[in-house]
C-alpha cells in the first residue's frame, strides 16, 4: 500500500485513506506486487493476452523470438492484444530504419525501465514495459534497444482475474473489486 514513507498520515488522501480503514476494521494488507509480476503477471500478460506462448521467464522478464516485424506494427499488436486507445514507442537508434526489424522481444509488467541494462544491446530487440520516462527513451536510443510502453494499468489489470482464480480454486469465498484506471486520454482534436 505504501511505496513511499510517509511524512503525515492524512486520512483525507490516498493511500491513508485506504489505511484508514483497514485499521478501522482490523484488516491486514497482504502486498504481492513484484513477486506477483514475477510469478504469475508476466506470464499471464505474454501468454494468455499477447499469445507468446512459446517466450519463456528469464528472470523478472519473459522473452522470446518472433517473426520479423517493424517496431510500427508491433506496437499496433500490443495496443490491440490490451485493448487499449493508445501506446507509445521508441525506435532504437539504428543506421537504417526502414530495414529494421523486431525478432527478440523481452516484456516486465509495470514499472520495468531499471531492468534495462540486463537487456543484450541489439537492434533487432524491443523491450515492452511501462512507466518510460524521458532518460529511460534516451538511454534505449542509445543501446539500439527500442521500447514500446504498454501502461501500467495495462499491463496489470489481469491480476484481478489471475488472483480471483487462485482463490477461488483454493476454496476461498473473497469479494475482488477491481480499480479502475485513473487516467483519462485527450486526443488532440485541432490536429485532424
Amino acid at each position: 500500500l505504501f511505496f513511499q514513507p510517509l511524512n503525515a498520515f492524512c486520512t483525507d488522501r490516498y493511500p491513508a485513506n485506504i489505511a484508514q480503514i483497514l485499521l478501522q476494521k482490523h484488516c491486514c494488507v497482504i502486498s504481492l506486487h513484484t513477486n506477483f509480476d514475477k510469478s504469475h503477471l508476466n506470464t499471464y500478460l505474454t501468454h494468455k493476452v499477447l499469445q507468446w506462448e512459446h517466450f519463456v521467464a528469464q528472470g523478472l522478464f519473459m522473452y522470446g523470438s518472433i517473426a520479423p516485424i517493424s517496431l510500427p506494427n508491433l506496437a499496433q499488436y500490443v495496443c490491440k492484444s490490451l485493448q487499449t486507445d493508445y501506446m507509445q514507442y521508441i525506435q532504437g537508434d539504428v543506421e537504417s530504419i526502414k530495414e529494421h526489424s523486431i525478432s527478440d522481444v523481452y516484456i516486465v509488467c509495470g514499472s520495468g525501465c531499471s531492468l534495462l541494462s540486463c537487456i543484450p544491446p541489439s537492434p533487432s530487440t524491443c523491450f515492452i514495459t511501462s512507466d518510460v520516462k524521458h532518460h529511460d527513451a534516451m538511454i534505449a536510443k542509445s543501446m539500439g534497444i527500442s521500447l514500446i510502453d504498454m501502461g501500467h494499468y495495462e499491463s496489470e489489470k489481469y491480476f484481478v482475474e489471475i488472483f480471483d482464480s487462485i482463490l477461488q480454486n483454493t476454496g476461498y469465498n473473497v469479494i475482488i473489486a477491481d480499480c479502475e484506471n485513473p487516467f483519462s486520454l485527450c486526443l488532440n482534436k485541432s490536429r485532424d
